[in-house]
């Protein structure tokens, strides 16, 4: 007699499941970021916890940040050859350290390292992590909140496991 089958997770759960981070070890950075990496994903958890959304953020993005110069500084020449990147007056490719995020998301998606999705979605991250700058909130009005800061959470995990290869 066949085993019974698992009962198919039921839709309520799958929409409050969460993406989980990807190995940190597969991403194409520098070892000596690894630990780094690991712990801003530590304290960005920490930070959600305590309701510090801002905080959250901001960590998101120094981490989305972060590990796109890390693979843009292992294979340069990906980068370099894009369309997207960015150039300097005499037309020459800008050094990584001028690079936006912006930037950075763009030449990462035409290098294939990011998906066209999760592109747009890094865009917003971007968006919000610029609160980082007082009369950026000011102007636009609003203040994050609990939900701002998972669903940036949730499109951190989505570019990392883009750029670690767990998302085909």
């Amino acid at each position: 007699m066949p085993a019974p089958k698992k009962p198919a997770q039921s839709i309520d759960d799958f929409l409050n499941s969460e993406f989980s981070i990807p190995n940190i070890q597969k991403l194409p950075i520098e070892a000596q970021a690894v630990s780094i990496i690991e712990s801003r994903l530590n304290e960005a958890r920490t930070a959600m916890g305590a309701g510090a959304y801002l905080s959250t953020i901001f960590l998101c993005g120094s981490v989305l940040e972060a590990v796109l110069l890390g693979a843009a500084q292992k294979e340069p020449a990906r980068f370099n050859r894009a369309s997207a990147s960015p150039k300097a007056t005499d037309g020459s490719v800008k050094r990584f350290h001028e690079w936006s995020l912006a930037q950075f998301i763009d030449v990462a998606c035409e290098a294939g390292l990011l998906k066209p999705d999760v592109k747009k979605f890094s865009h917003g991250l971007r968006d919000f992590r610029n609160y980082i700058h007082p009369y950026e909130q000011m102007l636009s009005g609003f203040t994050p909140d609990q939900h701002t800061a998972k669903v940036c959470f949730q499109v951190l995990k989505a570019a990392l496991a883009n750029v670690a290869g767990e998302r085909k």
